[in-house]
């Protein structure tokens, strides 16, 4: 991958709970021209209840061990890199409905 063209940005994303106890944020470059390399994630949703968890996922693909629905974070390395066309995704479950859920990541972005 070339040197990043900028390193260590910082992103918020959110999504509601539906009425099924899901959410989803997903996470994708937002230009074609550019790859990422995702290194550190940090998950909220403070009303959530005991038993909710959350899951990251690279293409659908399970990624990483679900997490307390209410407070986790994930980072280090190696970096999960995206790709155009590629998404990660952060997939709450057993969630109240109308419940915001949070994500904060840093990542670098770097061109093709």
């Amino acid at each position: 991958m070339p040197r990043p063209l900028r390193q260590n940005i910082v992103s918020t994303d959110s999504a509601t709970v539906a009425a099924n106890g899901t959410a989803t944020v997903k996470i994708r470059p937002r230009s074609s021209a550019y790859n990422w390399a995702v290194t550190q994630l940090s998950l909220e949703m403070p009303d959530a209840p005991a038993g909710a968890i959350v899951e990251l996922r690279r293409n659908g693909a399970f990624i990483d061990a679900p997490f307390s629905a209410r407070k986790a974070s994930a980072g280090g390395d190696p970096p999960i890199p995206l790709r155009s066309g590629d998404e990660l995704t952060v997939e709450w479950s057993g969630a109240t409905p109308n419940t915001i859920g949070r994500v904060t990541y840093i990542y670098d972005e770097s061109p093709i």
